[in-house]
């Protein structure tokens, strides 16, 4: 499209250039054929003497004939003088027009470069983000695997307390499912807060997978009373 363009620009500007030449020609043309035809109608003036009525008509029809050929050919030069001034204008608007292409495509390389300097950030920083990624999938997968793995030990642990309740007195193991249901709360948290913060990075979850997740919900989701209150109440039984 910009090929085009300019190739347009080209060949207008030689029409109008052209166009220029060809009505200089034309008025410098026309101005010698003004001075010619007046050195004549000059001449004849200068020649004509009242020899006789005959001769006088002759010399006045002449002289007619060329005052007409000049009134002609000067009407001629003032339509060439105009057809050149619009040709220069159109010549001048025509050189303006391309001098702002000239610009205009300066600028747009300048925004191509940036465009692509841009581009190149931004691939840059898709390899450090997925390099991130794999860092925190890595990593995280393996903190939250140990978490869920620690939060089922708990849970069993409480329940061995709740069943073996009528070794140890009761304030003992109120004691000891209170601080069993903290750690798992504690667990359940890191666990929230690593998921939180890859969904904020991220903008999903990319250390659990579809059984981790599920580990996840049945054991910090569900509510750790209702198993700790079943625990309790397999003591009582």
């Amino acid at each position: 499209m910009e090929n085009k363009s300019l190739f347009a620009s080209i060949i207008l500007t030689l029409i109008l250039v052209t166009g220029f030449f060809f009505y200089n020609d034309q008025v410098s043309g026309l101005e010698n054929e003004i001075d010619s035809i007046t050195v004549e109608y000059n001449s004849k003036i200068e020649a004509l003497q009242p020899n006789n009525t005959h001769e006088e008509e002759i010399q006045v029809s002449t002289l007619e004939d060329l005052n007409s050929q000049l009134v002609s050919a000067r009407s001629a030069l003032r339509e060439a003088q105009q057809k050149l001034l619009l040709a220069t204008s159109k010549t001048s608007v025509l050189g303006s027009e391309i001098s702002q292409i000239h610009d205009a495509r300066g600028k747009v390389k300048s925004l191509e470069g940036s465009l692509k300097n841009t581009q190149q950030e931004l691939e840059l920083s898709d390899i450090k983000l997925d390099y991130l990624e794999s860092v925190f999938e890595l990593q995280n997968k393996a903190t939250i695997k140990n978490n869920i793995a620690r939060i089922k030990e708990l849970k069993e642990t409480s329940t061995g307390i709740a069943l073996a309740g009528f070794i140890v007195p009761a304030v003992g193991v109120a004691t000891l499912i209170s601080y069993t249901v903290e750690e798992i709360h504690n667990y359940c948290g890191n666990i929230k807060n690593a998921i939180d913060l890859e969904e904020k990075v991220f903008g999903k979850i990319i250390s659990l997978d579809t059984e981790m997740q599920n580990n996840y919900h049945q054991q910090c989701v569900v509510s750790l009373k209702d198993q700790i209150k079943e625990g309790l109440g397999l003591k009582k039984i």
